[in-house]
């Protein structure tokens, strides 16, 4: 992974984190839920987008099903 990709990272994390910590547990769910229903995969990328969201989501405690 480059700098930028790191950064770019880095920023998601941040902005899902204050997202998280505003929400109620019920409300960022309903957001999770709605930004993966809106989510088109592309498929060359879906291995590496899944390694993210399950890393994400096993720092953030939150449950993921592939």
């Amino acid at each position: 992974m480059n700098w930028i990709e790191q950064v770019e990272d880095e920023l998601e994390f941040q902005v899902w984190r204050s997202t998280q910590q505003a929400c109620s547990a019920a409300a960022f769910v309903r957001l999770i839920e709605a930004a993966l229903d809106s989510y088109n995969r592309v498929p060359r990328y879906d291995w590496p987008t899944r390694l993210h969201v399950k890393q994400y989501c096993a720092i953030n405690q939150v449950s993921f099903q592939a």
